[in-house]
């Protein structure tokens, strides 16, 4: 009796075995890819196939541009223009660095990222400008001599123009030819630059008019 007990013990373990076996056999089949997909709530299925949503991407260019500086400064507050993208539902929008920021002189690149639900990596457009000086040529001083029993000079200059784009005040002198006196003086020339920023510049022509030695 105790005989056929352990008999039909050991036939049974190796019923449930074989049994557990039958099915891992058959899940595994059923599920080749590491098994069966568990469902998520609350948390998008990220896609790493796909940078961002087929169709999406900046929309259009925005031109590489220049802004310039007043003389003098060094570093220029921007308020910079947004590129337009194709795909507005975006679900976070980042820019490096910040409009109104403030740019030293020369080239900078700035990123807009723009980040989509469901995708792993973000959308990229780029800014790109230049901060450059709004200077005047160098100042130089223009040299006259007044000839014997005269009392004026003759002088004739360049007009010291900008770096920049301006527009010449209405004020400024017509002509670059005049006659001085014996002394020291001034010519200036007043500029408006309109851009992304407005500003005003003065330039300046130096004039020393001397007079002509006389010997007894």
């Amino acid at each position: 009796m105790m005989l056929q007990r352990l008999t039909l013990l050991t036939l049974f373990v190796h019923s449930s075995l074989a049994l557990a076996l039958y099915d891992d056999i058959n899940d595994h089949r059923r599920w080749r890819r590491g098994g069966p997909s568990i469902p998520t709530t609350g948390v998008p299925k990220i896609d790493d196939s796909k940078v961002f949503p087929d169709g999406c991407g900046c929309k259009g260019y925005i031109l590489p541009f220049s802004i310039y500086a007043k003389p003098g400064e060094q570093t220029v507050q921007v308020t910079l223009p947004e590129p337009e993208v194709i795909c507005s539902n975006y679900v976070k929008k980042s820019v490096n660095p910040p409009s109104n920021s403030k740019f030293k002189l020369g080239r900078h690149a700035i990123t807009y990222s723009y980040w989509y639900e469901g995708y792993k990596r973000d959308l990229k457009c780029f800014v790109n400008f230049t901060v450059a000086a709004c200077e005047c040529p160098s100042t130089r001083t223009v040299k006259a001599t007044v000839k014997p029993g005269e009392t004026e000079a003759s002088v004739s200059w360049r007009e010291p123009e900008p770096t920049c784009p301006t527009n010449p005040s209405a004020q400024n002198p017509q002509n670059t030819r005049e006659r001085f006196s014996i002394g020291k003086h001034t010519v200036t020339y007043k500029y408006t630059h309109i851009g992304f920023r407005m500003f005003d510049v003065k330039c300046h022509v130096n004039i020393a008019v001397t007079g002509m030695l006389v010997h007894a």
